[in-house]
């Protein structure tokens, strides 16, 4: 039996840029996007999910599925708009994060956001 002293899955540092809109608008009215504000965060599980995978809205939707992104219990922040950088790639959110029932997980994620792969 494996010794319990050390966690049996470890996450990942990821980038989540977080786009910014200015106070400035375009011809048509619209606002100007500025720099996205870049952040790291830890403890992050990466799964690769093929589309075929999917199941549910995304899926009837035919809304294509490169990964999904496992954020820790202590990350609260809205995920919607953002991109998220993990080995040398980038990935676009779809939606935004969904969080599971906190007595349903016992481990350290509880939040999950499907990605589309854009670079």
């Amino acid at each position: 039996m494996p010794s319990l002293d050390f966690p049996l899955i470890s996450g990942e540092t990821v980038i989540v840029a977080r786009p910014e809109m200015s106070t400035d608008v375009d011809e048509m009215g619209e606002p100007i996007a500025g720099e996205p504000t870049r952040e790291a965060v830890g403890n992050v599980l990466f799964d690769p999910t093929a589309s075929s995978d999917v199941s549910g809205n995304l899926r009837l939707a035919s809304i294509e599925v490169d990964a999904d992104f496992h954020f820790p219990k202590t990350y609260t922040e809205s995920l919607r708009g953002c991109s998220i950088e993990h080995g040398g790639r980038t990935y676009q959110v779809i939606g935004d994060i969904r969080r599971y029932t906190e007595a349903n997980v016992p481990g350290q994620w509880n939040g999950v956001v499907s990605c589309k792969e854009v670079s």
